[in-house]
């Protein structure tokens, strides 16, 4: 409180901070470097400095394993580069022209078949999505009950008495009825609640809903399930055994396609709401009606971060289906393009079977000369 009022205007004193002003004010000569002093806020700078120095020599040690992670990825990329200019060096040098087109056709009729199946994959998602939306709003509704109670705390005040003592001697006439002042203290107890609890009540509620929201396109989507059931597509309907097919092209396009998909991101601005709350209340509350105003306005707070949250839930699965739906697309109509561009290459080169094997072996070599200099 004292630290507040150092930083405002005496007319934009409450009540509680008028008297604290006032009774300062009767001791200082300085009414408002006293308050800072007494607010202390420098120690807590002191920390939080002392916190952001650790957080940026986090954040440097981090920044150093950048670099490796870079490498990582780099060499990764180039790995695929030359994983997939392998398989068609091999498919140019054990095949011919003719087997190229048998197995092309063979594909293409299965294809359609494929595209029936990921349909009904991704609709499973869907409703998954939906469900997930559905359990997440009445989890959240009855989570942020939680947040509404604040627990009573105990506090003591001390306080000051006198009493007059008489100071009279019967055989003293002039000391007849005189007195003196004495004191005593006594304690009593009584009970508050900080409205730093509400606080971090209220944000608590908004970083958990947060949280929870965010976690459930998690459960609805994993990334590794996907990708295994997206491959089951083509394991069902393609005989592995068979050379003609090189699944590991399909490999590739679903994970190509997966990598697509961003996970929502929810952000929710607490601090008008916290602001609110600290400029309506300040310090112990310990008035019953006080007390009563303090949890109506954090119920009342919480409740309109709940209508907040859903409208987030609903618009965050709305767009990531949307995005599911493009993936969808995307995937079925790789399946089919990047199937007959990959096998129109490949006839292509067959018509000059043996620059183009040499052009694949140059090719290869300079990727693999290249992930040495990484």
């Amino acid at each position: 409180m004292a630290y507040n009022m150092s930083n405002k205007d005496t007319s934009e004193y409450n009540s509680e901070e008028e008297n604290v002003f006032k009774a300062i004010s009767k001791f200082s000569d300085n009414v408002f470097e006293d308050l800072k002093r007494l607010g202390n806020f420098a120690a807590v700078q002191e920390v939080f400095n002392s916190v952001v120095e650790k957080k940026e020599k986090i954040l440097e040690e981090r920044s150093k394993n950048f670099i490796p992670k870079g490498k990582e990825e780099l060499i990764a990329k180039l790995n695929s580069f030359r994983d997939k200019a392998n398989r068609k060096l091999i498919m140019l040098s054990d095949n011919e022209k003719e087997e190229i087109l048998e197995q092309k056709q063979a594909m293409k009729c299965q294809i359609d078949n494929i595209k029936s199946q990921i349909i009904a994959t991704f609709g499973e998602w869907y409703a998954k999505l939906e469900s997930e939306k559905v359990k997440a709003s009445g989890e959240i509704r009855t989570a942020s009950k939680e947040y509404y109670s604040i627990d009573e705390k105990t506090g003591t005040k001390t306080h000051l008495k006198k009493y007059q003592v008489s100071t009279s001697t019967w055989y003293k006439l002039w000391t007849w009825g005189s007195s003196r002042t004495e004191y005593y203290t006594y304690e009593e107890s009584y009970t508050y609640l900080a409205v730093a609890d509400a606080v971090d009540n209220l944000r608590n509620f908004v970083l958990d809903a947060t949280k929870y929201v965010e976690g459930i396109f998690n459960e609805a989507i994993n990334h590794k399930e996907m990708r295994r059931k997206l491959l089951n597509v083509v394991t069902d309907n393609f005989n592995l055994g068979d050379e003609k097919y090189d699944t590991a092209l399909f490999k590739i396009m679903v994970e190509n396609v997966i990598n697509k998909i961003e996970f929502p991101i929810i952000k929710v601005d607490s601090s008008s709401a916290i602001d609110k709350l600290v400029a309506d209340f300040s310090g112990e509350i310990t008035s019953y009606s006080e007390k009563s105003d303090l949890r109506n306005a954090l119920a009342k707070a919480i409740d309109g971060f709940f209508d907040i949250m859903i409208g987030e839930l609903e618009k965050s699965v709305k767009n990531f289906k949307e995005s599911l739906k493009k993936v969808q697309e995307d995937i079925q109509k790789d399946f089919l393009e990047n199937i007959e561009n990959e096998f129109a290459e490949i006839v292509e080169k067959l018509e000059n079977k043996e620059k183009e094997i040499k052009n694949y072996k140059t090719y290869i070599s300079k990727l693999e000369d290249a992930e040495k200099c990484i």
